[in-house]
């Protein structure tokens, strides 16, 4: 179950990613800092010292995504059996995947 649950994190991690790359300019993230959350921009700032590691959030996202996807594979127990659960695991991906892209980071959808 708590692979579930990180499999979600990330698919929620990949939809801001997605969503960040795809049109921040409609997005709710547009409000903030575009040195930090506009990925067109953000990639050329905020590099940690000594690394090429960007600081930006598109890339604070892409990190804790694969976060997540490791510990879902380290800590994950079957639910159902293998298969069933990988038919699961990816409908839940899809599903959560899609509520967040195309509802709640998107501020079209959202009328604000």
């Amino acid at each position: 179950m708590v692979s579930l649950i990180l499999i979600i994190i990330a698919a929620i991690l990949n939809s801001c990613m997605d969503n960040l790359k795809d049109h921040w300019y409609k997005s709710i993230f547009n409000k903030y800092n575009p040195d930090f959350w506009n990925p067109e921009i953000s990639w050329k700032k905020g590099f940690v010292k000594g690394t090429d590691y960007h600081m930006d959030a598109w890339h604070i996202f892409k990190s804790s995504m694969i976060i997540s996807l490791v510990l879902a594979i380290v800590l994950y127990s079957p639910i159902i059996c293998p298969i069933v659960d990988f038919m699961i695991y990816g409908a839940i991906w899809n599903l959560s995947f899609n509520i967040f892209y195309n509802h709640i980071l998107n501020k079209v959808n959202n009328k604000t």
